[in-house]
């Protein structure tokens, strides 16, 4: 176990005062820990989040150059039955 320090200005108190009484935690410290754990797995999942973002972004780019290469398609072939 160590021991950890914190010292705090008012609007720190206030702060983690906020924390407390969101996450229902009565001391200071395990709150300002709870909330650097949180922070951590939110960053995890942003992460995550941005990727799956590439990942879709880049499925809508082939989509649409595949509906362009079929709308080529089309218009060739009507150009052809014309």
């Amino acid at each position: 176990m160590s021991v950890l320090t914190v010292r705090a200005t008012e609007s720190d108190n206030l702060l983690i005062e906020e924390l407390k009484k969101k996450y229902d935690i009565s001391v200071a410290t395990k709150a300002l820990l709870y909330a650097a754990q949180k922070c951590l797995a939110l960053e995890k999942e942003v992460a995550e989040l941005k990727q799956e973002r590439q990942q879709l972004k880049q499925k809508v780019a082939d989509y649409r150059s595949a509906s362009l290469d079929i709308l080529s398609g089309l218009s060739q072939i009507t150009k052809l039955t014309s």
